[in-house]
């Protein structure tokens, strides 16, 4: 009787090891229940995701207040980034270029407490094309290549994405998307 509950025990800890790693090896596939489209926002072609930026003073930007006849410039920056000051400047040199483009300049929202020193220190207010604010829709996620700072997205006027830079950004290699 020993002997045929020993064997027993070590068959079904046979078994349960087996089913064990059965299960492990499985593939995991994310599911799609809702049939709803996936859309990989970092893909030329892709359309511009719903998203809100909220800049200091409170007011909201989003995708609807994005819906004008011209190019659209998204920019993910770090307002403490020498790069992203850099190309913040290139972009105050040639604001005359941009008469039917716009920029929105989004900061991650821990960067919020920097803004205001950045603003100042740039004069931005002076230059009502390029608007700022942080990121309250998960957006920087969604678009952010997690290459270089500052990432300037572009998309043309029906809003899928044409163009993006990142790190080092000349004026000359984005002149040709400028309205």
């Amino acid at each position: 009787m020993k002997k045929l509950c020993l064997a027993l025990g070590i068959l079904f800890l046979f078994a349960a090891c087996k089913a064990q790693k059965t299960n492990v090896t499985k593939e995991i596939k994310p599911s799609n229940t809702n049939n709803i489209p996936l859309v990989n926002y970092k893909e030329i072609g892709a359309p511009l995701p719903e998203f809100k930026v909220v800049r200091l003073d409170g007011t909201k930007i989003v995708r609807k207040d994005a819906q004008y006849d011209g190019n659209l410039f998204i920019m993910f920056f770090n307002p403490t980034c020498g790069h992203c000051e850099e190309f913040t400047e290139t972009l105050k040199k040639n604001i005359f270029l941009f008469k039917k483009t716009k920029v929105i300049m989004v900061a991650g929202s821990m960067m919020q407490p920097y803004l205001p020193d950045f603003i100042k220190k740039h004069e931005l207010s002076k230059y009502p094309t390029l608007t700022m604010g942080v990121d309250s829709s998960e957006m920087i996620n969604k678009m952010y290549m997690y290459q270089s700072l500052p990432q300037l997205n572009i998309y043309n006027k029906e809003r899928k994405l044409i163009k993006y830079f990142t790190g080092d950004i000349a004026i000359d290699s984005i002149r040709s998307f400028i309205n």
